[in-house]
């Protein structure tokens, strides 16, 4: 039972660092370019950038929440042994497919491409 728990856990701890850290990073972009190219407005209140980071976290935990439904340790008999294999098992191909593309565009390729269009922005300026 622990294993299980564990399996899940360990998936979904994973998962949320990568997504809050990539979110995060994209909102430091934001406010850098902002506060570059345009230093006459307000900056980020205390208020505002724990609203951001908050934001951040809970984004990467909804997109994260599939983990803890597919990730789960499974028996597997191979020649007469029985191996836990603590792995996703998504009930379909395309579901599998889906998500991972959903992934790939939410946590590396939008955020990637913010940022850059930001920075080169913050470049072309400065």
């Amino acid at each position: 039972m622990v294993g299980d728990f564990m399996c899940r856990v360990q998936r979904l701890a994973q998962g949320l660092s990568v997504a809050s850290s990539v979110f995060t990073l994209t909102a430091i972009a934001v406010d850098r370019h902002r506060v570059i190219l345009h230093p006459e407005k307000t900056r980020m209140s205390n208020r505002q950038a724990i609203m951001v980071i908050v934001g951040s976290w809970t984004a990467a935990a909804i997109i994260m929440i599939p983990q803890l439904v597919v990730c789960y340790e499974k028996e597997e008999k191979i020649a007469e042994v029985t191996f836990l294999i603590c792995g996703e098992f998504w009930p379909s191909k395309s579901s599998q497919k889906g998500y991972t593309a959903a992934l790939f565009v939410l946590c590396y390729l939008a955020p990637l491409l913010i940022i850059t269009v930001l920075y080169y922005k913050i470049a072309m300026r400065v």
